[in-house]
């Protein structure tokens, strides 16, 4: 499963990537985490990645709402947690149907029990998904409904 963290403050950033690395190597689950430290990084980076989960921190956006616009156009199945200090941030989270929010200073307990939340909603899942990137958008295909799969020069 892949899970990334987007915080422009490198000490939170350092407390979700310990935390997570920690409970992956105490759960021996295989979680594939990928961190970015700015938007201009995670922008780049959710077009090369199928993200199944990933945690915002809404600090300093003057541009949150078309920042959030353009990762759900990316990664529309992709189950997003805001972070923030600021209560507003809590009612826009909600408008955009984010998976959850967590407040700040973030406790580490409460990070990890979001992310358990959605890693169990994501694996009782009665149908299991390929991600494909379609046009520059990560799309999710059903595995149910694929016969035959063929590769043709890394596409």
């Amino acid at each position: 499963m892949q899970v990334g963290l987007y915080s422009p403050r490198s000490a939170l950033l350092e407390q979700q990537r310990t935390a997570i690395e920690e409970f992956n190597q105490a759960a021996c689950l295989d979680l594939t985490l990928h961190c970015f430290d700015n938007y201009r990084e995670l922008s780049q980076g959710i077009t090369n990645l199928p993200l199944d989960i990933l945690f915002y921190d809404t600090e300093e956006s003057r541009e949150l709402e078309s920042q959030l616009m353009r990762v759900f156009q990316t990664l529309p199945n992709c189950r997003l947690v805001l972070l923030s200090d600021s209560e507003r941030h809590a009612v826009f989270g909600y408008a955009v149907r984010a998976a959850g929010y967590l407040t700040l200073p973030l406790d580490n307990e409460d990070f990890l029990s979001a992310l358990i939340l959605l890693l169990r909603e994501r694996l009782q899942a009665k149908e299991q998904f390929l991600p494909v990137k379609v046009n520059g958008v990560w799309s999710q295909l059903n595995m149910r409904h694929i016969t035959y799969l063929e590769s043709s020069g890394h596409s």
